[in-house]
């Protein structure tokens, strides 16, 4: 973060192309490193509470709705389902969410 924090400074400074390429490089690198952190702290939390439903709903419903949001919506009127087909029936939405829960629980 700091090599692409220096490099941002020195092609704004400078005005150069090939500094402002390689801050954009170093740039898409560290959004990679961020994003692959966030999603194995994800699958460390669901690992560690398989057998918590309560905690596991926890995490998902953070990963979900994110952190710092100004509303948050625990409301789902619609999901596709394995195939690709739109749901929007409450009951049936539980029910592909359930499916999920075990099938994360399996892998985790």
């Amino acid at each position: 973060m700091n090599t692409r924090d220096y490099l941002k400074k020195k092609a704004v400074k400078n005005n150069s192309k090939s500094l402002h390429q390689a801050y954009k490089v170093k740039r898409n690198e560290v959004n990679k490193l961020i994003k692959s952190a966030k999603v194995q702290y994800c699958k460390d939390n669901i690992q560690l509470n398989k057998d918590n439903p309560k905690e596991m709903w926890k995490n998902i419903d953070q990963v979900i709705n994110g952190k710092g949001r100004c509303s948050k919506t625990t409301t789902i009127t619609t999901i596709k389902d394995d195939l690709g087909d739109i749901i929007q029936d409450e009951k049936l939405i539980a029910d592909q969410l359930n499916n999920w829960t075990k099938i994360v629980k399996s892998i985790a």
